[in-house]
């Protein structure tokens, strides 16, 4: 799979675009995945430049919280950027005492310190970005770094509804691969040594003006 690095004027649009939208009922779906968020050791797989706000939706404060891209523009963006929100976010961090790391690095590649070491791994639109035979190399990684009944948490998009040229972006900056079947996602899990403890599809009733037909999210535990 090509990956070509993200402009850091795409991140910074990226996340503006967020922004505005967290009070859009497809924001609320899906930012309703992260308070299954729970433990002291936290892993954000494919961390994108929303890390830091992510904390804030967890049901409870972790102790650690590691957040990893392929995408340096990303963590460039988290670490560098003067955004009022991203500003406010970071201090949220600080005043919670959450240690909290954003680092470059290949989700697919094995990593020997993360080996039994999260409570919950969580990603958002990310599991989209990959086959499924890639998917199931992913899932094996992510069950060997929680640790015994640790949680697995993904919430993805599909029924792509972008333009050709907006598609073409996002593949090549491994934002979005191509539409996943919903119920193979869960059923790779499985084969991963994961139980499915919540799963649920939101249908968006504005597919074109949203840009995206369906959300779903799943919740599993090793």
């Amino acid at each position: 799979m090509g990956h070509v690095e993200a402009p850091l004027e795409y991140v910074e649009h990226y996340y503006e675009a967020d922004l505005k939208e967290r009070d859009a009922p497809e924001s609320k779906f899906y930012l309703s995945w992260l308070k299954c968020v729970k433990g002291k050791s936290i892993l954000s797989i494919g961390c994108g430049p929303n890390l830091y706000d992510d904390c804030q939706f967890f049901s409870e404060m972790p102790r650690e919280l590691i957040g990893v891209d392929i995408n340096k523009a990303n963590i460039d963006f988290l670490k560098k950027s003067t955004n009022q929100n991203l500003t406010s976010a970071r201090e949220f961090l600080k005043k919670n005492k959450v240690k909290c790391k954003a680092l470059v690095g290949d989700v697919t590649k094995p990593n020997d310190d993360y080996l039994g070491r999260f409570d919950s791994i969580y990603a958002l639109g990310v599991f989209c970005a990959f086959k499924p035979d890639k998917l199931k190399e992913i899932f094996a990684l992510l069950n060997s770094y929680l640790k015994p009944g640790g949680l697995l948490i993904d919430a993805d998009w599909t029924e792509c509804q972008l333009s050709a040229e907006e598609q073409q972006k996002k593949k090549e900056y491994l934002f979005y691969n191509g539409d996943q079947e919903i119920e193979g996602m869960g059923k790779l899990m499985k084969e991963a040594n994961f139980s499915i403890l919540k799963h649920q599809v939101y249908e968006v009733p504005d597919k074109a003006a949203y840009g995206w037909g369906k959300i779903y999210g799943y919740l599993a535990k090793k």
